[in-house]
């Protein structure tokens, strides 16, 4: 994550849900329904991996796994806005 955890400190998974997620040039990539993280220590919040977009991302939250996914690695977020997020791409 060279450089994303700069600046991302801290944020609410809740805050992320539905949030808008585009390009630097505006094209829209979807929302996001879910996010992939991991604990890297005992008593650490757990450190996002990537964001889960589409439908796909929402079916493998209510825990059905069909459904067409996509995964942005959290390294690829440029920006994290209140309602958007821009990655590159």
């Amino acid at each position: 994550m060279a450089g994303s955890s700069d600046r991302i400190e801290r944020v609410r998974l809740s805050d992320l849900e539905g949030s808008e997620v585009v390009t630097g040039a505006g094209r829209r990539r979807g929302r996001v329904f879910d996010v992939r993280a991991r604990y890297e220590s005992a008593g650490a919040p757990p450190a996002i991996e990537s964001l889960l977009l589409g439908r796909g991302g929402l079916l493998r939250r209510l825990g059905i796994r069909r459904g067409s996914l996509e995964e942005i690695p959290i390294d690829q977020v440029e920006e994290l806005g209140r309602d958007r997020i821009v990655v590159r791409g």
